[in-house]
């Protein structure tokens, strides 16, 4: 669904937005530690559905209707109600929040922006896989010392989610991004459809979906 550096930012906007007190570094490793299954030497999508806790019935990249998106964020938020007291707190709202983004990903951004390149069904999807790959680079060498992104995420603690994730799956996805997948960035202007534009629109469509559904719901008394 959305890319790493989009569920950082949206992560940073919603910490200073609503002025949350948790902790931000371990708040940012949440945000990156659903997408830590893609470490795992056998990765599959049923890991991924796993752990961005999709109910039973629903298939990763086939979240096409609302009806299938409120299964979904109902999924998401029955975990967080069996374990707000259980996990810390800083680090599960970054990785329910990162969920969030997927569910309105899944709607908004993902199925118009694949059906708007042309080709067959698999040339779209890699087109727009490889446009979302170079708008995620451009975006950390844009925002990486704006937010000191590195170091935080090295300052943030790791933590487990039994049958979930693990920690040791989600230092491995830090030291991924951090020295392998943002190390060059790409030349992000030549993007035809995923462009700068569509992170303005993304982002503030996504934010006002998570505050209506989750923060107004659960955070605001934090």
């Amino acid at each position: 669904m959305a890319y790493t550096m989009i569920h950082i930012i949206i992560a940073e906007e919603i910490f200073s937005e609503f002025s949350l007190n948790i902790n931000e570094n371990d708040f940012l490793i949440g945000t990156i530690a659903p997408d830590a299954v893609h470490s795992c030497e056998e990765f599959s999508y049923k890991l991924k559905e796993k752990s961005h806790f999709f109910p039973e019935g629903l298939t990763w990249g086939k979240v096409d209707t609302c009806t299938k998106a409120n299964l979904w964020m109902d999924s998401v938020l029955e975990f967080y109600e069996k374990n707000k007291e259980n996990i810390n707190s800083s680090f599960l709202l970054g990785y329910i929040i990162h969920v969030f983004v997927d569910i309105y990903n899944a709607l908004y951004y993902y199925y118009p922006y694949v059906n708007a390149f042309y080709g067959t069904k698999e040339e779209k999807v890699e087109k727009y896989k490889i446009e979302s790959q170079n708008l995620d680079k451009y975006l950390y060498t844009k925002y990486a010392k704006i937010y000191d992104l590195s170091d935080k995420l090295y300052k943030g603690s790791v933590y487990n989610i039994d049958g979930i994730i693990t920690a040791e799956q989600i230092e491995k996805r830090r030291e991924y991004l951090i020295s392998k997948e943002w190390k060059e960035s790409l030349f992000v202007l030549e993007n035809e459809i995923c462009t700068l534009d569509s992170v303005k629109n993304i982002k503030e469509g996504t934010i006002q979906f998570i505050y209506n559904n989750f923060i107004c719901k659960y955070l605001l008394d934090l």
